[in-house]
């Protein structure tokens, strides 16, 4: 490799030059190149549904700390899948209700992990209060669903 030649970084390191080009820096734009191309010609999962924020919520998922915080993004993600699967309309009143219904069985879900594993006695009292209101209007947008 005549292109080639062994230096020292600052530290006294010895590091590999290809064409002026430190060997680390090929890599990194080589590892940078080849994700590129794996993700371009991955396709999407299923489950996403075109929704960006689900991966998100996977790796997340993934680096969860306690129970509490994997079902909080257990509800986030069923959110979401909830809220995807159904076509918009184009009609705003029904597409509106069709939205909301799981964004509010998601905040009750998540209320519900908020008394099974938080102490704080205000944020208990308003995750019952939350359970109460939001199951009234998934109650309410039901019934206006089915007229």
């Amino acid at each position: 490799m005549k292109d080639a030649a062994v230096s020292k970084n600052y530290r006294g390191i010895a590091v590999l030059n290809f064409k002026g080009l430190r060997m680390e820096v090929l890599m990194k734009i080589a590892v940078f190149f080849i994700s590129v191309l794996l993700f371009a010609q991955s396709p999407a999962p299923m489950g996403q549904m075109g929704c960006p924020q689900s991966g998100m919520m996977k790796q997340h998922m993934a680096m969860a700390r306690s129970a509490a915080d994997r079902e909080y993004m257990q509800s986030m993600m069923t959110m979401h899948q909830g809220m995807m699967a159904h076509p918009l309309t184009g009609e705003a009143d029904h597409d509106f209700m069709v939205m909301m219904i799981p964004h509010h069985q998601a905040a009750i879900e998540m209320a519900k992990t908020e008394l099974k594993y938080g102490k704080n006695p205000q944020l208990r009292a308003m995750s019952q209060a939350i359970i109460k209101a939001q199951q009234a209007e998934i109650d309410q947008m039901q019934a206006m669903l089915h007229r």
